[in-house]
């Protein structure tokens, strides 16, 4: 949702008159609702009746453009969109997939034509082509104009630690956050630490890191709107590769990011982010196992030694 942002501000700005309206998940919608540029959130049900319901009321608007963000061909967006039967339908560069052509489906009729980096840039610039396409307008860098929210009740500067990725293997270890937990507690006692938790890792956290110096672990949220504040007040934000690190970007926060062996992936996901920012690289390009273990504690050790 997050690098979503900078095409909806494009949009919204150069067509000021359109009603624009996203559809997100139950977990985003918090950071749709935070945006000044859009008008009306939709979440997605889980029910597949209830989800045509929502596009048949969405088919009967006029003069509707639908976005669809997959650079590929998705199944589920593409019969949503036929579905519809929007007057224009855009996308980025969709190079194809299941040997289907994206250029070949016509229903997308204002799609960009290729870049000539292809697509070894930022998600959120590849979003961009598709504003560019649209208005004529071509936007250097992107701006993720993430609102402020209220201020926390922390009362001490605080560290964020998630140490889950979007999938098993794509975690830190449990004995590195233990380590960098002790680094924190024993060097930079004056810090907090706060460890973000999944209804799946909760109980294991709290054993984990059970009788360690000014570490908390904050119980599980169905919605990202709880970490938000949390990121945005933080002095350090230490993640794998997720929306944290967007949304750490977005509030120019000092970051320590762990990412797979991937470059192609890295390119679309990296952080733009204008503070401190540290990328720590697995050796493997399906799984973080293999980062340096020292390398993560140094960052630790540099990111809070300057702040």
């Amino acid at each position: 949702m997050v690098v979503s942002l900078p095409l909806i501000k494009e949009l919204k700005t150069r067509i000021p008159q359109a009603k624009l309206t996203v559809i997100t998940s139950q977990s985003n919608d918090c950071i749709a609702k935070l945006s000044p540029f859009i008008d009306e959130t939709i979440i997605k049900p889980q029910s597949f009746f209830s989800w045509l319901l929502i596009l048949n009321r969405i088919r009967k608007r006029k003069d509707l453009l639908v976005v669809d963000l997959n650079h590929s061909v998705a199944t589920h967006t593409l019969l949503a969109t036929i579905f519809i039967r929007p007057s224009h339908a855009t996308s980025p560069y969709k190079d194809g997939r299941w040997g289907v052509k994206g250029t070949e489906l016509e229903i997308f009729d204002l799609m960009p034509p290729e870049h000539p980096q292809k697509y070894n840039r930022p998600i959120s610039m590849i979003y961009l082509d598709i504003a560019q396409h649209i208005t004529g307008h071509n936007t250097e860098s992107p701006s993720y104009e993430l609102p402020t929210t209220s201020t926390t009740n922390k009362t001490k500067p605080y560290v964020v630690i998630n140490v889950m990725g979007s999938r098993q293997p794509m975690r830190i270890a449990d004995a590195d956050l233990i380590r960098v937990c002790k680094l924190i507690g024993r060097d930079f006692s004056a810090y907090q630490i706060y460890v973000i938790s999944l209804s799946t890792n909760y109980p294991e956290l709290r054993s984990v890191l059970s009788g360690l110096k000014n570490v908390e672990i904050l119980p599980p949220t169905d919605s990202i709107a709880p970490v938000l504040p949390l990121v945005e007040h933080s002095e350090l934000v230490i993640t794998p590769d997720t929306a944290l690190v967007h949304i750490a970007s977005a509030y120019n926060k000092k970051l320590i990011a762990v990412y797979t062996n991937d470059l192609a992936l890295f390119k679309h996901w990296q952080p733009i982010n204008t503070n401190e920012t540290y990328i720590i690289y697995s050796s493997q390009p399906k799984s973080l196992s293999g980062y340096s273990s020292d390398e993560l504690y140094f960052a630790v050790l540099k990111a809070l030694s300057t702040t």
